[in-house]
């Protein structure tokens, strides 16, 4: 391979000698500013233009770099007219770098040719690699003449990690010699490192031990950890063990021989901590996967009886390498506690993201959740801590689940510390706080306990709730926020608008529902930087997106704060809401979990008004209080969805102003006539339970009230009312006698 660069490098040194000359002559020229794409054939700025797909590309690059991106433009649209073949492709894969053609396709003035050189790129990888014969083809060579190992060499290279899978198939079949498999993957550079990691999964000691192998010349530091679990199991065969720890030596100290110094403590304990790292979202990704969006995951097949690729998202990958890693190391040390927790909760987690947040959590049999209720409420309760403890919204939002039905209420009572379902209360994600009030309610406390005032606090968040996410914009200029704030609510955000930093916290705190918050980069009173930091530093907004929304002009001057913060994005202010979707969309998708649905918030609003309702007629008075909550049921009696479970609700509350409320709906014309009976009713027994506490001039107005002319199922209801004032002797016998007496006696019916 180095030789064959060698003459490549020869054959275009003229070339290159003739292009550097004329840069030279024509760098006025190239200084100039990149002007718009007018669609007309740009100038020729080269004394001697290139006339091969190697000089041309270099042309383009040159260009990118003298910002002059319609002439790079040019030269990649001259490549895509010269129709390269595959393997001339390669060549310039090669030479300069998958990398280069990613970067070009993210350079704005260079598309669609930069994006279309890279299909073509791509197309010829997959065209190679999906022919049945090739690699097979190609892999007797390796055994061959010096020529035919490096043309085999540079193919396999190539074809880069998709080469790994047949040679792993070749070293377990020994169809060819397994030392000279291994020495040329080990020369296949990085490419097939993630592979090789997959291939360590493999049922065979042969295929583990040539994999170990491999990675111990490839791996970096931070692949050692894939090591661990063929070096230590106890299950292993020695020499699996051996080259194991050999190539952890290799890697760590450069030297195989140093394998004594490869010992097991501590390794289960660091491999749980890496898991744990992975579903937190805290992993810090290798330099290899750095440009890629989807992350490619090699796992064994044994129909294959090799690796297979999945491409994922770095959170899918990430709960999958989660999983393997607590697997192995409860292999390796078999009496660790935590390692099948931490299997339990990834489980849990790729159950959830598996069938997506607008689903409930999955259950029946093969479920983590069903899994969790079997094993029992200790184990729920631990894995509901480690959710807590690493914010882990889909374990704690299935442990919570599970606990609905194999916990009880002993586990809130009779104990000194917080209950781990007491805790989740506070979680920052919303839906799993009400999963753990709703998981309290069905236990049904029968004594007071710490924490029954959350519960109360969750469900009427909830009641207050609509069908709309609520988002806040942060905004020191009042008319530009408000304008903002209405874009943003065209998105479906019932937005708040704070004109300080430190105001628009406390919002998002405080009302802990709040799924968006958008800041102006003048953010004052804290800074925008600040604000940012003190919204992730607490646990109730540590995971609210944020969007910076300000000028074009200001993007890259906050491109650190989205790299140093996590759902952080930079959107362009605009006149169209749909400008903003189109950047703000994708961000939304990508977060976990996303804002709820309608059809989800509603669901949820019915189920709060059903609990309040419950907690009014059903619950032990001294353990929830709706007292201080009055003002939002009394709120919420206005909302159609909820409105007879919030009469309901208000009923247990022994205060004047709710009968005036009660009074109120009774007497509005404009109230749906189902809600005027309900709260005449609701009067009536709340006078029965607690005795009339309205005042003389409203007892007058509800008794002129039932004079009128009334629909009867209302005028029935009044008079319920009116029959729990309690009247004295003389003025019951005056309410009889004033009915009118009858006219005649009732006429016989005609049929008989």
């Amino acid at each position: 391979m180095a030789r064959s660069q060698s003459c490549y490098s020869r054959a275009f040194g003229l070339q290159k000698l003739t292009f550097c000359i004329a840069m030279l002559t024509t760098l006025p020229v190239l200084a100039q500013p990149a002007g718009p794409d007018t669609g007309i054939e740009p100038e020729k700025v080269l004394a001697s233009e290139p006339d091969t797909a190697n000089g041309r590309f270099e042309a383009a690059l040159l260009m990118v770099k003298l910002a002059r991106p319609e002439l790079g433009k040019h030269y990649i649209a001259e490549i895509l007219a010269m129709d390269l073949t595959d393997a001339e492709l390669f060549a310039l894969r090669d030479k300069h770098g998958t990398a280069t053609f990613l970067s070009l396709v993210n350079v704005e003035g260079l598309n669609p040719e930069a994006s279309q050189l890279l299909k073509s790129l791509t197309d010829a990888v997959s065209r190679q690699t999906s022919a049945p014969d090739y690699i097979s083809k190609v892999l007797p060579k390796l055994a061959g003449t010096a020529r035919e190992r490096a043309e085999a060499l540079t193919e396999l290279r190539a074809v880069g990690p998709y080469a790994v899978p047949p040679m792993l198939q070749a070293i377990e079949n020994e169809t060819i010699s397994r030392d000279v498999l291994i020495f040329n993957l080990a020369r296949m550079g990085e490419d097939a490192v993630p592979p090789v990691i997959g291939a360590l999964s493999s049922p065979s000691n042969k295929i583990r031990t040539a994999a170990s192998e491999v990675l111990g010349w490839l791996g970096a530091k931070e692949d050692i950890i894939w090591l661990y679990h063929s070096a230590f199991d106890p299950q292993q065969p020695q020499g699996v063990r051996d080259t194991a720890r050999q190539a952890i030596a290799r890697i760590r100290y450069d030297d195989p021989q140093l394998a004594i110094r490869v010992n097991s403590y501590g390794v289960a304990s660091l491999m749980i901590g890496e898991s744990i790292k992975h579903l937190s979202g805290q992993h810090q990704w290798e330099l290899r996967y750095e440009d890629m969006k989807l992350i490619p995951v090699w796992t064994w097949n044994a129909e294959q009886a090799t690796v297979v690729e999945t491409k994922a998202t770095r959170q899918h990958a990430s709960v999958h390498f989660a999983e393997r890693l607590a697997r192995e190391a409860a292999e390796i040390n078999p009496t660790n506690e935590d390692a099948p927790i931490v299997v339990l909760a990834a489980k849990m987690v790729r159950d959830v993201e598996a069938v997506g947040w607008n689903q409930s959590v999955p259950v029946g049999p093969g479920s983590a959740h069903d899994l969790a209720v079997v094993a029992g409420s200790d184990v729920c309760n631990q894995i509901l801590a480690l959710a807590i403890d690493n914010n882990l919204p889909a374990a704690a939002l299935n442990a919570v689940s599970a606990l609905s039905l194999n916990g009880s209420r002993s586990l809130i009572s009779g104990t000194t510390r917080n209950p781990e379902i007491v805790e989740a209360l506070d979680f920052p994600q919303p839906r799993v706080q009400f999963a753990a009030a709703v998981t309290i309610l069905q236990w049904e406390p029968q004594k007071p306990f710490k924490g029954a005032r959350r519960v109360v606090e969750v469900l009427i968040r909830a009641i207050q709730g609509n069908s709309k996410p609520d988002g806040v914009v942060i905004d020191p200029n009042v008319q530009r926020g408000s304008k903002t704030a209405n874009l943003f609510s065209e998105l479906g955000f019932e937005t708040s608008i704070a004109t300080t930093g430190m105001d628009g916290f406390q919002i998002a705190a405080a009302k802990g529902d709040i799924e968006l918050a958008v800041l102006h980069p003048n953010t004052i009173r804290w800074g925008l930087t600040q604000t940012i930091e003190n919204l992730r530093a607490d646990a109730r907004t540590r995971n609210l997106p944020l969007v910076i929304y300000g000028p074009p002009s200001l993007r890259t001057r906050y491109a650190t704060i989205q790299n140093r913060f996590q759902n952080v994005v930079y959107v362009n202010e605009s006149i169209s809401s749909a400008d903003i979707h189109r950047e703000l969309q994708p961000v939304l998708v990508q977060l976990s979990p996303p804002p709820q649905t309608q059809e989800q918030r509603t669901i949820q609003l019915r189920e709060a008004a059903y609990w309040l309702r419950w907690i009014a007629t059903s619950s032990d008075p001294s353990v929830f209080h709706l007292a201080e909550h009055q003002e939002a049921l009394m709120q919420a009696t206005g909302n159609p969805t909820v409105a007879d479970d919030a009469l309901i609700a208000l009923g247990a509350i022994a205060v004047p102003t709710v009968q005036q409320r009660f009074l109120d709906l009774t007497d509005s014309p404009n109230t749906e006539p189902k809600l005027r009976k309900r709260a005449a009713l609701q009067l009536a027994f709340h006078i029965q339970r607690f005795g009339v506490l309205l005042t003389p001039a409203e007892l007058d107005r509800l008794k002129v009230l039932a004079s009128g002319d009334n629909d009867p199922e209302l005028q029935t209801a009044l008079s319920s009312i009116l029959g729990s004032l309690k009247s004295g002797p003389k003025a019951i016998r005056k309410l009889i006698l004033d009915a009118p007496a009858p006219s005649g006696p009732v006429a016989k019916p005609a049929a008989e």
